[in-house]
């Protein structure tokens, strides 16, 4: 069985969700906490549990059943009522969701002896505490999060006990305001 993280790495983090891991390096373990929370939220514990059973050396999974839901399926799938849908998978979601934990717990306004207060002399500080780019960025990971939910559901549906046990947790936007 391969090792955690699974599915997180520095490749994934590219173009609008570009993370500069400095010199700390990327945090595998902050991956694999991340990674496990998410993905259990998504799965429930006995499919998060067979997944990672269903993966090779490589973390790529072995079967067509978790490699759709990993990879996404570029084409896209057709429900019921004809329309096609979109799938980008769980590492393209896992990105989104873990590039805005990752500004979220790595950006700070503090320092060893107090509260940092930005001076400008040509701009007003942000006192929402939260940028848009990070908003932004987790609530694309939401849609692409109620893709992968939308989908199970339809297989469940349609060819029951393929994801067997499978439950999830739904996650809650978020916005520039931080209510």
């Amino acid at each position: 069985m391969a090792t955690a993280p699974y599915f997180i790495d520095e490749d994934l983090f590219v173009g609008s969700i570009t993370l500069d891991f400095g010199k700390e390096g990327f945090d595998d373990d902050f991956a694999a906490e991340f990674e496990e929370e998410i993905l259990q939220m998504l799965l429930g514990y006995d499919v998060y549990k067979a997944l990672i059973a269903d993966l090779d050396a490589a973390n790529d999974p072995t079967t067509d059943k978790y490699t759709y839901l990993v990879d996404g399926i570029a084409a896209g799938w057709t429900d019921d009522s004809g329309y096609l849908r979109q799938l980008k998978g769980i590492k393209v979601m896992l990105a989104y969701l873990f590039y805005a934990r990752y500004v979220e717990d790595r950006a700070t306004n503090y320092t060893t002896i107090g509260v940092v207060e930005l001076q400008s002399e040509n701009a007003t500080q942000n006192y929402f505490g939260r940028n848009k780019k990070l908003v932004r960025a987790w609530n694309k990971g939401l849609t692409y999060y109620r893709e992968l939910i939308n989908y199970i559901s339809y297989i469940e549906g349609n060819t029951p006990d393929t994801y067997e046990n499978w439950y999830y947790k739904e996650l809650e936007d978020e916005n520039t305001f931080g209510v």
